[in-house]
């Protein structure tokens, strides 16, 4: 009876070895679905680390409020008549500078965009606009004490910047830090336009004084979220030059006077941002 027994159990254990062998689930297959397994996990680990120590994607667009130094042509002025001498104003001299430095001065806003977690493109803009329409003087009649009402000049001036760019991301251990590297060109434009409408005022019609500069900058600045979406962050311009030249007009017809240069400037124009990602 016992050698019937073992025989029975030799032959359940057999089957049992066989069938686990063949199956998908067991053996070696089994193994082998278990490392394929952890290879996975490890990969998808992995991509979770090296995509958290950079805190943009490909795709992502950022809009910011620029404050501090502005990059707008210091204010030029028309020529005061047609007839009197019109000055060459230098552009090294008067016409770019460092702008208002206070962190409450808006200096305009900017979009970025991101081709991949490391590289994004961007643009910078800003605009003022001025006018003040003009109005003829009205004579007065002194005997009767009443007075002369004196002529409003009309005064136009316009000022625009525009900074394409493109700046590139360090990775770092915070999930909360992007410093970055880059480089811009500045495009700026201003222009002042002024005109006495008296009979004996602007005969020649309209005086005009125009600035315009282009340059280079290398930029360096960090960026700090304080969730997905609303970040703050410091920029500042490590190094640049900048082509300016202005013209003057005394009037319709009149001769331009004409003054460029070139300025250079290293560590300059430090701005604050507050900004979101969509």
């Amino acid at each position: 009876m016992k050698k019937y027994f073992f025989c029975a159990c030799f032959l359940v254990f057999s089957s049992y070895v066989s069938f686990a062998q063949s199956s998908p689930i067991g053996g070696d297959a089994q193994v082998k679905v278990i490392k394929v397994k952890k290879k996975k996990e490890k990969k998808v680990k992995a991509v979770k680390e090296r995509n958290g120590t950079y805190l943009y994607n490909a795709n992502d667009l950022v809009f910011s409020l620029i404050l501090g130094r502005g990059q707008f042509a210091s204010p030029i002025s028309a020529p005061r008549t047609n007839t009197g001498n019109v000055s060459n104003q230098a552009p090294n001299t008067n016409i770019l500078s460092g702008n208002s430095n206070s962190f409450v001065n808006m200096a305009g806003v900017e979009a970025r965009y991101f081709l991949n977690s490391k590289i994004g493109l961007r643009l910078s803009a800003g605009i003022i606009f001025n006018n003040t329409p003009s109005q003829e003087s009205i004579d007065g009649i002194s005997d009767q004490q009443i007075p002369e009402i004196s002529v409003v000049n009309d005064d136009e001036r316009l000022d625009i910047n525009i900074i394409p760019g493109v700046e590139y991301h360090f990775g770092v251990k915070s999930k909360r830090l992007s410093p970055y590297l880059g480089l811009s060109t500045p495009f700026i434009y201003g222009k002042h336009s002024n005109f006495n409408p008296d009979p004996d005022g602007d005969v020649f019609g309209t005086r005009h004084a125009t600035v315009f500069g282009i340059g280079g900058q290398i930029f360096s600045g960090i960026d700090y979220y304080f969730n997905d979406d609303i970040y703050i962050g410091i920029q500042i311009n490590v190094a640049g030059s900048t082509y300016t030249r202005v013209e003057k007009s005394a009037g319709e017809g009149v001769d331009l006077s004409r003054a460029d240069s070139v300025q250079a400037n290293f560590l300059t124009q430090p701005v604050f941002k507050i900004g979101f990602r969509l």
